[in-house]
């Protein structure tokens, strides 16, 4: 099948299809041994100030602010990866509030002492090269010195690069949630 079809009906199927989806939760507490991964040479990583939010699309060219959940997007906080100047990564994280984990059809509130890692990417410029994880032990590592016990992160089932990351970076799996997706809308199971 040509790559035009396939991306026609990946389209149509996200659209008005209907299926089942799993989403991956892993979790890490401050006790335990936080991954200790060398940085990739020349990689620089810090939180996103508002000015550079347009950076973004360096990562994620269709990326939109407008794509997040306007209350949780308020809670959160953004940390970029800069390999030789450019935006190679982000990942954000929520400390408080409400998180919609939009594939598993559900809300959960952010529990007093835990953070949430959500919405993380890697341009495919500088995938294999071991950002994502290490982005990830520089977050944990930032929210636990401040006081934080848990950090949780998800993925798709079918996103086996980021299951990956997550375990290099020491989280470990503990449960799977699973969903009814017709179209866009999820339904929790």
């Amino acid at each position: 099948m040509s790559t035009l079809a396939e991306k026609i009906l990946r389209k149509l199927d996200r659209t008005v299809g209907v299926g089942t989806e799993r989403v991956h939760l892993y979790s890490v507490v401050s006790e335990d041994a936080i991954a200790n991964l060398a940085c990739p040479t020349r990689l620089t990583v810090a939180r996103l100030l508002p000015d550079q939010m347009p950076q973004l699309s360096e990562v994620y060219s269709s990326f939109e602010m407008s794509e997040l959940d306007e209350p949780q997007r308020k809670q959160s906080r953004c940390y970029g990866a800069w390999l030789a100047g450019h935006l190679v990564h982000h990942s954000w994280v929520q400390s408080d509030g409400s998180h919609r984990i939009a594939e598993a059809g559900r809300r959960v509130d952010v529990e007093s002492g835990d953070f949430w890692i959500y919405d993380c990417r890697t341009s495919p410029s500088a995938r294999g090269l071991g950002v994502y994880p290490y982005v990830l032990t520089f977050i944990l590592r930032e929210y636990f010195k401040n006081g934080c016990q848990k950090g949780v992160i998800y993925t798709t089932e079918d996103n086996v690069a980021s299951q990956r990351g997550i375990l290099k970076a020491g989280f470990q799996l503990k449960e799977t949630l699973r969903a009814l997706r017709i179209g866009r809308r999820h339904y929790p199971l």
